[in-house]
């Protein structure tokens, strides 16, 4: 629609735009407008980093879609089966060194994790960048911060 419409799109460090003409959009719609004034539509977006890619992203995290990351889900998954083992006694081999790592993450804030399974975690939060958090405080509001949940 956006071609059809010859818009003209703009994207800036904080703000994306779309501009077209009104007599464009009418054309579009099989109507009619003698006004050819410009329109322009604005949001404010910010780019945030997400592994080896930068997202463009709504500056309102209501308005943004949730968005399951299967690794993510994965990585709590394994957390919790490793914290299991761990307490049972039952790890062993070269899993064994990396089983406190992962299951340290048992301890997040229950929003944190429901945040996760929702979908609702911050574009930024992947499962490397989780792991690669070194001291993960046990302080629930603390990991909101840290791991960039805004308010849950």
């Amino acid at each position: 629609m956006l071609q059809r419409l010859e818009a003209r799109i703009t994207v800036e460090q904080q703000r994306l735009s779309i501009a077209f003409t009104r007599t464009e959009l009418a054309s579009l719609l099989d109507s009619s407008i003698d006004d050819d004034e410009a329109v322009t539509l604005t949001a404010d977006v910010m780019f945030k980093p997400r592994g080896h890619e930068l997202r463009l992203v709504y500056a309102a995290p209501d308005a943004r879609p949730t968005v399951r990351d299967d690794h993510l889900i994965r990585l709590l998954a394994n957390a919790w089966r490793g914290w299991q083992q761990l307490k049972d006694g039952q790890a062993s081999g070269p899993e064994r060194r990396q089983l406190p790592r992962a299951a340290r993450l048992t301890f997040l804030a229950p929003d944190i994790t429901m945040a996760i399974l929702e979908g609702r975690q911050p574009v930024e939060l992947t499962a490397r960048s989780l792991l690669r958090v070194a001291d993960l405080s046990h302080d629930w509001r603390e990991q909101l911060r840290v791991l960039g949940f805004k308010a849950i």
